[in-house]
């Protein structure tokens, strides 16, 4: 007969060392394998719900929780979280959600004219089957325009994590009173982005490039340097972005037909999609 657990940490830490028997493995296209995990608690969940009171432009708060989270039940030693992509972080949601929480999910649609409402069910394992073979794995690009030369490349979730710390960390609430106010939080949020995918710039001296020590450099930092390219530079940047978009849209974009009539709808994956309706 085994022996009877006394106290809290006992149990905890027995829970801890048998839910890894339970862990899943869920595919990461970065490192073309599967990546285990083990389930949501129901303290995470709590965190989870926590971050839907975020600002709708940033939503910072999620970006944190999940990161944290994926840092806790990840049981594969080779693997180091932080280096895993925005992409590998997407297709990992979907297959965490459906085995964690359950695989169905309600968007709810309204048609175009605005007479019809009603909630379609998507099924996030066939989603997740669909699609994780799918998503290209995209180079990095170098784009060389005026004095620069920089090197463009999918975000990572610790990057992703770093920048949201620290332009977004001391900001508790946004609140947008005036148009002004709306038009600076997404210009912000515009070039954060663009920042986020660039991994390394290269300045002109005379007729050699000189290397920019740009890990070292604040995101603050980072973003002075980025005012100054040219608009052909922004636009080989946005070209780029758009690419990693493509991929991103395979995972969140639903097609759908209702009573004869075609929908496309956004999957949003943030705090409401982890939470337990």
């Amino acid at each position: 007969m085994s022996e009877t657990l006394k106290t809290v940490d006992q149990i905890l830490q027995l829970a801890k060392q048998e839910q890894q028997k339970y862990a899943s493995g869920f595919w990461a296209p970065s490192l073309q394998k599967d990546v285990r995990f083990t389930e949501i608690t129901t303290a995470q969940q709590k965190r989870l719900i926590k971050s839907v009171i975020d600002s709708p432009v940033f939503n910072s708060e999620f970006i944190y929780t999940l990161h944290d989270i994926f840092k806790e039940n990840c049981i594969d030693e080779d693997v180091n979280i932080e280096d895993l992509t925005i992409l590998d972080k997407l297709i990992i949601s979907l297959g965490l959600r459906a085995a964690c929480i359950g695989p169905e999910v309600d968007i709810e649609v309204t048609s175009e004219d605005g007479n019809k409402t009603f909630n379609h069910t998507i099924n996030l394992i066939e989603l997740y089957d669909k699609i994780k073979n799918k998503i290209k794995q995209t180079k990095s690009k170098t784009i060389t325009q005026g004095v620069f030369k920089i090197e463009c490349n999918i975000p990572t979730i610790k990057i992703e994590y770093d920048l949201e710390r620290e332009l977004r960390g001391k900001v508790e609430n946004i609140e947008i009173q005036t148009n002004e106010e709306l038009r600076n939080v997404l210009g912000d949020a515009f070039i954060g982005e663009v920042v986020k995918y660039i991994q390394g710039v290269s300045i002109k001296e005379g007729e050699d490039y000189t290397k920019v020590d740009w890990s070292d450099l604040s995101f603050e930092e980072r973003i002075k340097v980025v005012d100054t390219f040219g608009m052909k530079m922004l636009k080989e940047i946005i070209k780029y972005i758009n690419k990693i978009k493509e991929e991103v849209d395979k995972i969140e974009v639903i097609n759908f037909e209702y009573s004869g009539e075609k929908f496309e709808r956004r999957l949003t994956v943030d705090g409401r999609f982890f939470t337990i309706s």
